[in-house]
């Protein structure tokens, strides 16, 4: 049986991802929540979606530190992002994790809104 810290860090060392490759998908609940400054799913369906457009900008995602609390996990995600013309950013994402029955179950996302809007519109 995966811990709580398995199954995050194995989530995580999906990135980058293959669009071809779906296995990361079955690491989520069907359930599963998620919510950010920029968007809000409330379902493994509606994330997906949301989450290859977000891979599809990842280069890379570097877990800089787990902390696990019974099913909970806080996470220091660092991103390297690059758009299609180059343009790169580097950012730390904070990500609240709940697990349950070996799934994600949710994933509650806090990062420097500002510093990627400016990315963004750099495409």
């Amino acid at each position: 049986m995966k811990s709580t810290k398995d199954l995050i860090l194995e989530f995580f060392g999906t990135f980058p991802t293959d669009p071809a490759d779906d296995g990361w998908q079955d690491l989520l609940a069907p359930d599963m929540k998620f919510h950010s400054p920029l968007d809000t799913t409330n379902s493994k369906e509606e994330f997906i979606p949301l989450d290859l457009r977000f891979r599809s900008l990842a280069r890379s995602a570097t877990v800089k530190w787990v902390i696990v609390e019974e099913n909970y996990a806080s996470v220091l995600v660092a991103y390297e992002m690059v758009l299609p013309n180059g343009y790169t950013l580097n950012i730390e994402f904070s990500e609240i994790i709940e697990t349950e029955n070996q799934k994600i179950k949710s994933i509650r996302v806090f990062f420097d809104t500002l510093e990627f809007h400016e990315f963004w519109t750099k495409a």
